[in-house]
């Protein structure tokens, strides 16, 4: 699934002494003495572990603390600028000039996408390394979860933007659907997310050892059911969406440049006509774009899955082996920053490839922050000047009295 917030499979097993492997945070595995605890994000889609630190017996291999370091500032850097950028697209596109059908459900990826986020950047800067039992309930029962169903719902919701938009240029439908039928659309879609995402809720349990807790995986996380239900993401999740939107766009992108050539050849009939076409070009190429950026940045988490990884590069080794090793940990942990930046620049794209929402952003900018400033500085200078008037008027009555 996906890297962020598809399925983050991960691990429960034993060592050989009998303590618990567990797993917190994506990027570090804190040692105990001869015990191993994996430390991994279990993001929606991420891949279980992307960094850790083994120590068993007399023999230590850890991944490099750069890795560390890199990945709290840069995940935390990418979720927070993403968490602004989503805030931007929420405020502009909820603008009464953008209440069309197509924007709907970019206003519903931007609310997924915001979630997703927010749980990630609260999981990496607050709750990673921390091993009280409040931060290891909410990276059991609240991140990992619900970081999974806001990512699931993003796909489901793009999946849903692109079959629309293909129909639409397909059957060369001019009527727009009406907006209560796409907020039902998008509810089913997120409500399907949730009961798929349900499995999760059971994959892992909080371990105490000594004064620390930690996430232990379930019986239910190593049986053979989840095994199956993590195949069961990766193909709903990731290869299904991947392939719908692969082919929608590569016809999209056809038409929009089809178009183009036509435009040239054909008169519009009327001004009303080429408005329509003018839009319908906006949103396509838009479309196309997200998509574009979407398949870029869920093909590595794809096979980054636990089970995918591992059939096609465990090789010899173990699966223990494999999960552990720096290839897979460096393979994780650059899919899980494709996700984050998946869910960070869908607002760069509305600001290059449409129009209209650079307008609007234009036009509320300037109307709520530019106008007041301008305003603020006339009447600053009008005081002055009025100032400036009045010493003068009383200079003169003045110099016409000592007269």
């Amino acid at each position: 699934m996906l890297a962020s917030s598809h399925n983050i499979s991960i691990l429960s097993l034993m060592e050989e002494n009998q303590m618990p492997l567990n797993i917190t945070n994506v990027s570090m595995l804190h040692l105990t003495q001869a015990t191993v605890f994996e430390e991994m994000m279990p993001y929606c889609n991420i891949t279980s572990n992307e960094s850790m630190t083994y120590k068993g017996n007399n023999t230590t291999k850890s991944e490099s603390p750069y890795i560390a370091i890199i990945y709290l500032y840069l995940g935390s850097t990418i979720c927070a600028l993403g968490m602004l950028c989503n805030i931007l697209n929420l405020i502009v596109l909820s603008r009464p000039e953008l209440n069309n059908s197509p924007y709907i459900y970019l206003i519903a990826l931007s609310c997924t996408d915001m979630g997703l986020l927010t749980l990630s950047f609260i999981q990496i800067v607050l709750s990673r390394g921390r091993h009280t039992y409040f931060w290891t309930l909410f990276d059991i029962y609240i991140f990992y979860p619900l970081s999974n169903i806001f990512f699931t719902s993003s796909i489901f919701i793009t999946v849903l933007l692109t079959i629309e938009r293909f129909f639409i240029i397909y059957q060369h439908i001019t009527t727009q659907m009406t907006l209560v039928k796409v907020r039902i659309r998008v509810f089913t879609v997120i409500l399907i997310a949730c009961f798929i995402n349900i499995p999760r809720y059971f994959c892992f349990e909080i371990e105490q050892n000594e004064s620390k807790y930690y996430p232990q995986g379930s019986p239910f996380r190593s049986s053979e059911l989840f095994y199956i239900i993590s195949w069961f993401y990766a193909v709903i999740i990731n290869f299904i969406p991947l392939i719908i939107v692969g082919l929608a766009n590569t016809y999209l992108i056809y038409t929009v440049h089809y178009a183009r050539k036509k435009r040239k050849e054909l008169n519009l009939q009327n001004n009303r006509e080429s408005e329509m076409q003018h839009d319908h070009r906006r949103l396509t190429i838009t479309l196309i774009s997200i998509v574009i950026l979407f398949v870029i940045c869920i093909i590595p988490s794809a096979f980054a899955e636990e089970p995918i990884a591992y059939m096609l590069f465990g090789g010899n080794k173990t699966w223990k082996e494999f999960l552990v090793s720096p290839e897979n940990s460096t393979f994780v942990f650059m899919s899980n920053k494709l996700l984050f930046l998946n869910s960070s620049l869908n607002f760069v794209l509305y600001c290059v490839f449409n129009k209209k929402f650079r307008r609007v952003m234009t036009q509320l900018l300037f109307r709520n922050i530019l106008d007041p400033i301008q305003s603020k500085v006339k009447e600053k200078l009008f005081r002055s000047r009025r100032k400036v008037s009045h010493t003068k008027i009383i200079t003169l009555k003045i110099s016409s009295i000592s007269l």
